[in-house]
């Protein structure tokens, strides 16, 4: 009878460490799929940023504000997002930025140098409203822009090309 019991009770202790092992290896490969899931919408959100270039050369540029996934982002008529802007150099160009209809965030352009001086800026545009920069960059040959809201995911680069 006692052999019994000693047998049920290493059964039951095996059974028992079999459970936590898995229960280990279940919460950690939830971790890693968790960790694994954020680092790809981080490297999508990263792609949408870094891949958007407007190859044009215009004088007039218009800027959308959307959401992409739960983050703010620019969009032009070519549906690039956070595009690299081509202005003419010693030209008045337009930019030109416009709110989604139900859009209830508050967005701003700010146009500034590497150092932070600000050019220009437009006025807040939300719900659908929108608002034009009449800038000349001069000859400067690169700068940035932002939303004055969202600086961190609604950006991107001017580029200032000589007249032809």
């Amino acid at each position: 009878m006692q052999n019994n019991n000693y047998t049920n009770y290493n059964m039951i202790k095996s059974a028992l460490l079999t459970v936590t092992i898995l229960a280990s290896a279940i919460a950690v490969l939830s971790v890693v799929l968790v960790l694994a899931a954020t680092m790809m919408q981080q490297a999508n959100a990263q792609n949408i940023n870094e891949n958007s270039t407007s190859q044009a050369t215009a004088t007039t540029f218009q800027l959308t504000a959307t959401q992409v996934n739960g983050t703010y982002l620019w969009v032009d008529n070519n549906s690039m997002y956070n595009p690299t802007l081509m202005l003419k150099a010693n030209t008045d160009n337009t930019i030109s930025v416009k709110s989604l209809q139900n859009d209830t965030e508050e967005h701003e352009l700010v146009v500034q140098s590497w150092n932070n001086q600000t050019y220009t800026e437009s006025e807040e545009i939300e719900g659908g409203s929108f608002d034009e920069v009449l800038f000349n960059p001069g000859n400067n040959s690169s700068m940035k822009y932002h939303c004055e809201y969202h600086p961190d995911t609604m950006r991107g680069t001017i580029q200032v090309v000589t007249k032809s």
